[in-house]
């Protein structure tokens, strides 16, 4: 019989579990370490070591499970489906799902269990991960396609649009020049149509003053 209440361990593999979905939304794996006894192992088969791995001691799955194992799979999440309890064990099942979907809006996953041995505290001094290695390479695999297939139909996509943005400016430029030249040529008729202002009369020039009669100088012709 489990020293444990039943209570106890179910609220710590709740917290776990939440502790979880924290650790997939901000991709920091390491805070999990904190839920594992200073002596605890941590046993798998790693798709990433390439075969078995047991990681000995709190900072040694911080350092191993939760840091080196989990580089390559940033953007995954590992959803519960559910979770049973027996006595201080905690079996667990939850899904190796990899970012984006199938063509038929399938989701990009494999299954995977666990089996927990609760230590009290709140935390666990074991934990025995199981699953298809083959199956994860798989969605990782088709995961990796499928954002390169989105990334290329964005790219598709973003240069259409460039190019219909283009074809638009150059329509506005062609029709403002189009508009200021009807402007300019309204101004024009505007222009010649409008009455022309009578020119003021010119003022009549000032009468010349008599030319002075020349003095005789006595002298004669001879």
């Amino acid at each position: 019989m489990s020293p444990f209440s039943r209570e106890e361990v179910k609220f710590a593999i709740d917290r776990f579990t939440e502790a979880n979905v924290k650790a997939e939304q901000e991709r920091n794996w390491a805070q999990l370490a904190d839920f594992y006894t200073d002596d605890a192992t941590y046993t798998y088969v790693g798709l990433a070591a390439g075969g078995l791995v047991e990681a000995c001691g709190k900072e040694e799955i911080r350092k191993i499970v939760m840091g080196r194992d989990m580089e390559d799979y940033a953007g995954w999440t590992f959803p519960f489906e559910w979770v049973a309890i027996d006595g201080d064990r905690v079996i667990t099942r939850w899904w190796n799902r990899a970012p984006g979907a199938r063509g038929d809006g399938s989701l990009l996953q494999c299954p995977g269990m666990s089996v927990l041995e609760y230590a009290g505290g709140g935390k666990f001094k074991s934990q025995f991960d199981l699953y298809d290695r083959l199956s994860v390479q798989e969605v990782k695999d088709e995961s990796e396609k499928a954002a390169k297939k989105a990334k290329k139909a964005r790219a598709k996509s973003e240069k259409k649009a460039a190019k219909e943005a283009r074809k638009l400016e150059k329509k506005a430029r062609s029709a403002a020049k189009k508009q200021a030249k009807q402007e300019k040529d309204a101004a024009k008729d505007a222009a010649k149509q409008a009455p022309k202002e009578p020119k003021p009369p010119k003022p009549p020039k000032a009468p010349k003053p008599p030319k002075a009669a020349k003095k005789d100088d006595g002298k004669k012709g001879s």
